[in-house]
């Protein structure tokens, strides 16, 4: 499974360490899957903090950047076509190339190239992210379908709240994937994390935001404060 490199929780979060690595020796329910999620956050300093960059193992930022770039691109891409968001990004080279390379084009536009584990979180919630909706695009035609399409609606909404939720499993994995392998081996840590994203995808299903993203300067101000909310809506599912 991809996921960023391991990461040492905090000393405090000894009981939250412990119930995970006990957990990942058995069939995980998704009663369990919540009880793991909501002490994870609650443990990270809640979905209001966490959101402001106040969680203990990560300031956000960059995932707060990402989906503001995101939903910049995106909105470009409805009003202009999928070309010229590329060619007034600077990524005029990616025209024409197939949807794989535009989409990692797209990831490094949108979630930048630092190193640190915040920003490494964020670029793999991103690639994950545009892989579940573009999975069906195999020309850069569809792929611009797909991206206009997510203006329709809550779509936006729908697809920013996925994004965070994949965040938020790139950080999980982060943190207790080295210590299931080295408890449980790979096969089960694996089986355990992917229970853990299933009760992810399934409760961000159809929830929506309220939000006119439509009618969002994602360049501007207002951006910040769009993003944070929609960060703090979509960590408050699993509070």
């Amino acid at each position: 499974m991809g996921t960023s490199a391991d990461y040492a929780a905090p000393p405090n979060w000894s009981n939250v360490k412990g119930d995970v690595t006990r957990s990942g020796g058995r069939s995980l329910t998704p009663a369990k899957s919540r009880e793991l999620l909501r002490d994870y956050v609650s443990m990270s300093g809640g979905a209001s903090r966490m959101s402001r960059g106040g969680g203990q193992l990560g300031s956000g930022g960059t995932a707060r950047n990402a989906a503001r770039s995101l939903g910049g691109f995106i909105s470009a891409v409805a009003t202009e076509g999928l070309d010229s968001a590329l060619r007034d990004s600077g990524f005029q080279d990616l025209i024409g190339k197939s949807v794989t390379e535009i989409l990692l084009g797209i990831v490094s536009l949108c979630g930048g190239t630092d190193g640190d584990i915040d920003s490494v979180d964020a670029r793999n919630a991103l690639s994950r992210t545009l892989d579940e909706i573009c999975a069906d695009a195999a020309t850069p035609d569809e792929l611009e379908a797909i991206l206009r399409s997510q203006m329709d609606g809550d779509g936006l909404g729908e697809l920013m709240m996925s994004y965070f939720g994949n965040y938020l499993f790139e950080q999980f994995c982060r943190v207790f994937f080295g210590q299931l392998v080295k408890k449980h081996g790979d096969i089960k840590a694996n089986s355990f994390l992917q229970s853990i994203r299933d009760v992810i995808k399934s409760d961000l299903k159809h929830k929506t935001l309220g939000l006119d993203l439509a009618q969002v300067d994602w360049f501007g101000k207002e951006a910040d404060t769009v993003a944070s909310l929609i960060m703090q809506n979509t960590l408050a599912v699993f509070e």
